[in-house]
């Protein structure tokens, strides 16, 4: 009876969606690989849905489907990874999609017009894919022209934090 009660719970829990992430890093993962990893440097932060910012070393490279990334990002808020923000030159946007694709099906596409600063108009390719409370955007021009971004994220963790830093500043005793 205590086999085959194991034995359904190891089914249920082999069913269960992973959580998004990249090479380890997943969603809600806890800040200790982040910090036995010598690639990445921490530092205390007060982003949006973050306490500790982990990013990597100067001169350290790092890859997304064989894409260089220009940089890397980690975030954290009480030891669990809240999002990954990862940026890669906008030349290597199809090979960036292409992985993605790869790993997490299909997802949805949009197209945002977007201009620079002499007026001229460029499409902004965004694919989306959703998972439990999490998400993974990618954008051809991710803040600016020459550059695409991919972003993890623990939506409903980041809604959460945000909602206590907002009851936290409206009544200081709620800061506990």
């Amino acid at each position: 009876m205590v086999l085959a009660a194991l034995g359904l719970a190891q089914s249920v829990a082999a069913q269960e969606p992973a959580h998004l992430g990249f090479k380890g890093y997943e969603l809600g993962s806890s800040v200790a690989v982040a910090a036995a990893d010598p690639r990445f440097e921490c530092n205390v932060a007060t982003a949006p849905g973050a306490d500790l910012i982990c990013g990597l070393k100067e001169g350290r490279k790092e890859t997304l489907g064989g894409a260089p990334l220009r940089s890397l990002f980690l975030f954290y808020h009480w030891g669990r990874l809240t999002s990954i923000s990862a940026q890669a030159e906008e030349k290597h946007f199809p090979q960036l999609e292409d992985a993605l694709r790869h790993r997490f099906g299909e997802g949805r596409v949009r197209s945002e017009w977007v201009k620079n600063l002499k007026d001229k108009p460029f499409e902004n390719r965004v694919r989306t894919w959703q998972g439990e409370g999490e998400s993974l955007v990618l954008q051809r021009f991710g803040g600016r022209l020459d550059q695409s971004s991919v972003r993890f994220a623990a939506d409903a963790r980041i809604t959460d934090i945000e909602k206590q830093r907002a009851a936290a500043a409206k009544d200081p005793r709620l800061d506990l």
